[in-house]
């Protein structure tokens, strides 16, 4: 069996992935591919979740597997809106961010 943190890195790339499948179904330049991409991004989704399913196997807890998910969530999917995206990255986001990384050296400890 992988790594915890393997399988962790492995459904964030898919989930962002799915994202960025979501986002490019509604913008104009890619209209005509709406239907493929949904599905791309829905298939992802379910990729993402049987990953997920083994990963709450390996903690034998939803609290702690769940916290680790969704904080590096939230940093992959700002630096993908940073770089891929061109959102703009403000000072509140900044701060945001590294309130999630001291709590994900906190949990990672667990």
């Amino acid at each position: 069996m992988l790594s915890p943190l393997l399988m962790f890195a492995f459904m964030i790339v898919v989930e962002l992935t799915g994202d960025l499948s979501f986002y490019y179904s509604f913008q104009s330049q890619f209209k005509h591919y709406e239907n493929t991409l949904i599905v791309c991004g829905a298939i992802l989704y379910l990729i993402m979740a049987f990953t997920y399913y083994h990963i709450l196997k390996h903690y034998n807890d939803i609290a702690i597997p769940n916290a680790i998910y969704q904080a590096l969530t939230v940093i992959a999917v700002t630096l993908l809106s940073l770089f891929v995206v061109k959102d703009t990255f403000t000072i509140r986001k900044t701060l945001g961010i590294i309130i999630i990384l001291i709590g994900l050296f906190v949990l990672y400890e667990y």
